[in-house]
């Protein structure tokens, strides 16, 4: 499937999903926007770095995969537009992000197994899981009056990425590592718990560990670059 039949495909399903959303909880035009916004904000991305990786003809089953969890997040990103969310709300939003998370790791191994593995699917495998975190925090701190402290759970990537903007060594690639995809699976699985009914203890120790977790990643990380870029390893800018 070619990258146009696949974006036209995922806005198919993004629209009647939304539709059966919107009408089954009765959430309103606006949220029917703030999803569609969102996805159209995602496919101006992947079309911007797509031509970047050609010949890449074919989007692929395991970039459809991926695809699909993005629609998640954005169907997530719907509810930000709500004053407050019920009881209801909460377990759909918690099921999407937890289909989310399970979905996470499958386009990863279908693109292997195949032998699609491509420059491209990583970067958007990780850009969707890097988004739903984000937008998960904001839920938090929007519905659930949380401090906004947890942000910082979201924003740790992106100003990890803004750094390496201005030092180049924080640019070479990383080896992907099972500490890595664990951390990552936990920030998802402990923000979903997060928006269950539990205590407010509960629910800070859950976040809390998030985070804790998320600085010993990043530490760790950016110990190996600048131990690379001390010995001399050149730093790689990412095109992607």
């Amino acid at each position: 499937m070619t990258a146009r039949a696949a974006l036209l495909t995922g806005l198919l399903t993004l629209l009647c999903v939304s539709a059966l959303l919107t009408y089954r909880f009765a959430l309103g035009g606006l949220y029917f926007g703030a999803v569609l916004t969102a996805y159209l904000l995602i496919v101006s991305g992947i079309v911007a770095k797509w031509p970047r990786h050609q010949p890449q003809l074919e989007f692929g089953i395991a970039n459809g995969v991926t695809l699909l969890r993005a629609i998640g997040v954005c169907l997530i990103v719907g509810t930000l537009t709500l004053a407050t969310i019920g009881p209801r709300l909460i377990w759909m939003v918690a099921g999407i992000a937890g289909c989310t998370l399970l979905l996470d790791g499958c386009d990863g191994r279908l693109a292997r197994h195949y032998g699609i593995t491509s420059a491209f699917g990583a970067r958007f495998d990780l850009e969707v899981d890097a988004l739903l975190i984000m937008i998960l925090c904001v839920v938090l701190v929007v519905h659930y009056d949380q401090a906004v402290w947890i942000l910082a759970i979201g924003l740790l990537r992106y100003l990890f990425v803004g750094a390496g903007l201005l030092m180049t060594w924080l640019r070479a690639p990383l080896a992907g590592s099972i500490r890595g995809r664990a951390i990552c699976c936990y920030q998802v699985l402990a923000l979903i718990l997060a928006l269950l009914p539990w205590s407010t203890a509960v629910r800070e120790l859950l976040l809390v560990s998030a985070l804790l977790l998320l600085i010993y990643s990043f530490t760790s990380d950016i110990r190996s670059l600048h131990k690379r870029a001390a010995d001399g390893v050149p730093a790689v800018s990412s095109s992607t």
